[in-house]
């Protein structure tokens, strides 16, 4: 077979049912399995393609027939470059996911750059920066080639690739032109495999006076600076088992595959026409402003203003944090919509939402600022604040905890029990935070063993038949559990046969807690998920130490817990992960 002069990659990707059935038969040269597939093991390791290396991926799945576990195991690692090549899995979906991830391995690096850059020549010493972000500022490119130029050797030294990789290492060697000198940069890869325009590029170099970026304004993209991409061709062979073994499996295999040789094409379509698209995070200010979005991405938080925010149509790469507000020494990031649907007493709001209700003076800045913020958070794809909403601010050990209103007086009112609304806050110097875990209020359903969340629109696509459905998942508060789809059928039971009947399986007071504070949005996601709302009173497996005093949960959403010594209530169970 003749391969492309630009061969860059050789890769054998095998699916195996494990056992070798008929190889001795074809070739007499050897006389054991072993022999035969340590020979095997020697080609792939040692043989090259073009003079390329070969990497060598085994699937196996353990067919019905198959009861030498070990000699499975060992099939698996010899059919493949490296023991971390070889992947036993042990359904059909594992299949496929392993399929899709070894074609996306096989695809990430087939573009290699080079680039030429011109500049005047400098003082010694001189640092000098190119950017390939199109930023207005140099200290905000995320994409940079960084190096001190040496006048006497026309070298560019100490050099940093910032998001980007180069063979060229840390001294390039320049080529004089008049007063001009030219560095090369061989076999740039950037790291989130965006393909360089030098429409983009800029020369800074470093005022050490004023610890500041200057712009060289005469610098001419178009003449002083050159890249070449060059394309790289990968060579792919899939071998498939086709044993007998598989049964009605085989089909699934067959698509698996198909998959797989899919994702190489578009791969390749996309490498037709690379994206050259500069990544909107790179002209978004790191500084927080006063009322624009606050997003984040790779551990880098952004503020878009409105103008920016409206020119970009797809943010889904970012955490989507809240509006920005900064007024005196207060800076915070107010979420977009209520922490949760319906109010909750205070207590419970401190402990479930800790950390994250807004201290006295951001309460102040809030209702001072009510028509301002919602504006923005509008603005933003929120949803308006609209009613009284808790701090984290109580008069020291009494029961009297302050809300700020929203008639833009700023002033705080003061309940002691009473249910008010939450809308979380974070300060812009903390750690970038994602409001709610990923995992929670969607669907937990297991499958050979490992559990897995679905949302609202994978459970209208799921072919739930292969799964066990647990119920809701909950994560809040620092507990994880999932929350029955139905009752139990015992009906109105005491609390002794609860207790004695489901043990563990009754929420504890803190889950109690949780359920009865968000019941609003744990009944909605159970409905949704097809299970039946939550609509009476339902025990918990606490109770006041020694004494007949047991605690229900209620369903008001305030978040307390009832007690009582004998009455019959209901039982939803759960199951923690």
């Amino acid at each position: 077979c003749r391969f492309p002069d630009d061969l860059f990659n050789v890769a054998i990707v095998t699916f195996t049912d494990g056992l070798d059935q008929g190889s001795m038969m074809l070739n007499s040269n050897y006389e054991t399995d072993e022999e035969y597939l340590t020979a095997i093991n020697n080609r792939i390791v040692n043989e090259t393609v073009s003079g390329k290396p070969i990497s060598a991926y085994s699937i196996g799945i353990r067919g019905s027939d198959v009861n030498d576990v070990t000699k499975f195991q060992a099939n698996l690692e010899k059919l493949a470059s490296t023991s971390a090549n070889a992947f036993e899995v042990s359904s059909m979906d594992e299949v496929n996911a392993k399929f899709q991830e070894i074609a996306n391995q096989l695809t990430e690096t087939n573009y290699v750059q080079s680039i030429s850059l011109k500049m005047p020549g400098q003082a010694n010493g001189t640092k000098v920066r190119f950017t390939f972000d199109n930023v207005t500022v140099a200290e905000r490119s995320l994409l940079y080639i960084e190096g001190t130029f040496n006048l006497k050797n026309k070298t560019l030294e100490d050099v940093v690739y910032y998001g980007m990789t180069s063979t060229s290492g840390a001294t390039i060697q320049g080529t004089v032109d008049g007063i001009f000198v030219s560095f090369t940069f061989e076999g740039i890869k950037t790291n989130d495999k965006t393909i360089l325009s030098r429409d983009y590029i800029n020369e800074w170099t470093y005022i050490a006076s004023t610890t500041s970026w200057q712009i060289n304004s005469e610098f001419d993209k178009k003449q002083e600076s050159e890249i070449v991409t060059e394309k790289k061709s990968a060579a792919i062979m899939l071998v498939l088992d086709c044993s007998s073994s598989l049964g009605n499996q085989f089909s699934t295999m067959q698509s698996s595959a198909k998959s797989f040789i899919s994702t190489l094409c578009t791969a390749d379509e996309n490498q037709e026409n690379p994206d050259t698209t500069i990544h909107p995070s790179d002209n978004f200010s790191t500084t927080p402003a006063d009322l624009t979005l606050a997003i984040s991405k790779d551990s880098v938080r952004y503020y878009l203003t409105q103008e920016e925010y409206n020119t970009i149509s797809d943010l889904s790469a970012y955490t989507i944090e809240g509006v920005t507000v900064i007024s005196g020494s207060e800076s915070f990031i107010i979420d977009l919509k209520d922490a949760q649907s319906t109010a909750i007493c205070p207590v419970e709001a401190r402990w479930i939402y800790e950390g994250l209700l807004p201290s006295y003076n951001e309460g102040v800045v809030i209702s001072s600022r009510w028509s301002a913020i919602n504006t923005a958070i509008k603005a933003f794809g929120g949803t308006a604040m609209s009613d009284h909403y808790l701090t984290s601010y109580s008069t020291g050990s009494s029961t009297k905890y302050y809300y700020y209103t929203y008639d833009g007086s700023g002033n705080l009112g003061s309940t002691t029990n009473n249910t008010k609304r939450v809308r979380v806050v974070k300060s812009t110097t903390d750690s970038i935070y994602n409001w709610s875990d990923d995992r929670d209020l969607k669907l937990s359903v297991i499958q050979d063993g490992v559990r897995y969340f679905l949302s609202k629109e994978e459970y209208a696509t799921t072919d739930l038949s292969k799964y066990t459905i647990e119920g809701v998942a909950i994560v809040c508060a620092g507990e994880q559990f999932v929350i029955s789809l139905k009752d139990e059928d015992c009906g109105s039971i005491t609390p002794k046969s609860a207790i004695q009947l489901y043990g563990d399986g009754l929420p504890t007071k803190n889950e109690g807690r949780i359920i009865s504070a968000r019941w609003s949005d744990i009944n909605v996601a159970i409905q949704a998920f097809g299970g039946t709302a939550i609509s009476h009173y339902y025990w918990t497996s606490y109770s006041s130490g020694s004494s007949t005093t047991y605690y229900y949960y209620t369903y008001n959403g305030s978040g307390n817990l009832g007690s009582t010594t004998n009455n019959t209530y209901y039982v939803r169970t759960v199951t923690r992960f």
